[in-house]
């Protein structure tokens, strides 16, 4: 069925649908637009109407299903649709929601570039944190007889380790360094001195010191001498 191209959208619909004895209602199950989108372009109440795109969409098919030339259509409802709006910024079709936006391309990214930072930082610090601590007992040192009631203690370590003695902690120098200044009882002095890594293993050593009082008279070493003990323990 042909048609003036002055023809409004609504004439050429109405005609189809009368020439066909169609109503509105089997138009939209023929098509399968919603009664509403299709009452809009018959009632020409375009603001009702989805974006453009949509709309074109929906305008070529209509004509399909009616035999109408669907070039005369759309150009009736482009005429009629003054403020239509073409292709721009405000009216294009919804983004794929399964696309992945540049925002979240960026965040990605970034994620990435940190995670490889985290673990560079792992592989570089990981001898530190989980291999076995250095430590060096430097006083006392082999079999030590000290006839004063006090000694010092002295050694170096890691810094990052935690060292003590007796089971007290130590505190370490930026150089890893230590001292203690001790108060001796007569007899054998025994010091447990360990050092222990974050995730790694433990150090033991052990060190006497024998105090001899300068007014007693001499004492024979009968206690085994353990001088330079050393010991390892896994985390």
């Amino acid at each position: 069925m042909d048609h003036e191209p002055t023809q409004t959208v609504s004439a050429m619909i109405l005609d189809a649908l009368r020439g066909r004895n169609l109503s509105i209602e089997k138009l939209s199950l023929s098509t399968g637009i919603s009664e509403r989108y299709l009452t809009s372009l018959v009632n020409e109440t375009f603001e009702l109407l989805p974006a453009v795109p949509y709309t074109r969409g929906y305008v070529l098919k209509v004509a399909e299903t009616l035999s109408l030339d669907g070039s005369s259509l759309w150009q009736a409802y482009v005429r009629e649709h003054t403020d239509i709006r073409r292709s721009g910024k405000r009216d294009t079709l919804p983004e794929n929601r399964f696309t992945t936006s540049r925002w979240l391309s960026k965040r990605l990214i970034i994620a990435i570039v940190v995670a490889a930072l985290i673990i560079t930082y792992l592989i570089v610090r990981l001898p530190a944190i989980t291999g076995t601590p250095a430590l060096s007992v430097t006083s006392p040192v082999g079999r030590v007889v000290v006839t004063a009631p006090s000694f010092i203690l002295a050694g170096t370590a890691d810094p990052a380790d935690e060292v003590s003695v007796n089971r007290e902690l130590l505190r370490l120098g930026p150089d890893g360094s230590f001292t203690k200044q001790v108060r001796l009882e007569p007899g054998f002095n025994t010091f447990v001195f360990q050092a222990k890594r974050f995730l790694g293993r433990e150090v033991t050593r052990t060190e006497q010191v024998f105090y001899q009082p300068e007014s007693s008279p001499a004492a024979v070493l009968q206690e085994p001498h353990t001088n330079g003990t050393e010991t390892k323990t896994g985390s």
